[in-house]
């Protein structure tokens, strides 16, 4: 076949499969959340380097994280099988809208233009995007200015690279971005780049780890702070699911169980909910 029929028959075919997911065998239109419920599971999509909302635990090997408990105990309240499928964060909405996942929920900056592509449940968590440096650079960098022209490095596909664009000093600093924030701070500390910017939730929990390398080389430059954020959980466009996440989870505020799991991974001072 020529490459123009053979791409107009892929074409046909996944629009017929989105329209299997969108009607019920009868050819009655579904809302999201019955799709859901028929096919039995809620896929949970994450960054499993993202401590300390979803990471791979380096003893068990297993992945953990405040956002997957949280994510398993929506699933018991709702009655629905949680299942937690790690994802590359720049295609996280795109797994979305292609239906191999169900929900983006991993540390999700409510930000203007994901909400022109995703439906939000309520915030449940604040957080910060502040800027990382080597200890060796405290008296060095310790205002945006001082940090002009400085070799920047944040998550791609992350609310640290708008707040970086931003900001009147940094924003036309020469940019690098890597996937995962733990590979980041490892450029930091052998002095690839001179500053990092990314979720406080993240580096004061890295920082906090003595075993990982990193904490007697690197810290927080305190009184800075690039943007003021709050976590949600992002679902298909005009969803009824974030109604149901978003029911769970004052359930889950009401029995205490929230709070459990929030003093479990030292995040009860930052939760919305």
């Amino acid at each position: 076949m020529k490459k123009s029929v053979i791409s107009f028959v892929l074409v046909i075919g996944m629009v017929f499969t989105m329209a299997l997911g969108m009607t019920g065998c009868g050819g009655e239109e579904v809302s999201d959340w019955d799709y859901i419920v028929e096919k039995g599971t809620l896929i949970v999509g994450y960054d499993n380097a993202f401590a300390p909302m979803g990471f791979v635990d380096l003893e068990t090997k297993k992945d953990v994280g405040f956002d997957l408990d949280l994510a398993m105990a929506v699933g018991e309240k709702l009655g629905i099988e949680i299942v937690l499928k790690p994802i590359t964060w720049t295609t996280k909405e795109l797994e979305l809208k292609s239906k191999t996942i169900d929900l983006i929920w991993n540390g999700y900056t409510i930000t203007p233009e994901r909400e022109n592509m995703v439906d939000f449940t309520i915030p449940y968590m604040q957080n910060q995007q502040v800027v990382v440096i080597n200890k060796k650079n405290a008296e060095k960098y310790t205002t945006f200015e001082s940090m002009k022209g400085a070799k920047t490095m944040a998550q791609a596909g992350s609310t640290a690279m708008g707040a970086i664009a931003s900001n009147e000093f940094m924003k036309d600093n020469d940019l690098k971005t890597l996937d995962q924030n733990p590979l980041i701070l490892k450029e930091l500390q052998f002095g690839y780049v001179d500053v990092a910017v990314m979720d406080y939730v993240v580096v004061n929990y890295l920082l906090a780890q003595t075993e990982n390398g990193i904490a007697e080389d690197l810290m927080i430059v305190e009184g800075l702070e690039l943007a003021s954020e709050e976590y949600g959980i992002g679902a298909r466009k005009d969803s009824d699911t974030t109604e149901k996440i978003n029911e769970a989870l004052l359930e889950l505020k009401e029995d205490g169980t929230l709070a459990e799991i929030a003093k479990k991974w030292g995040l009860e001072d930052l939760c919305l909910v």
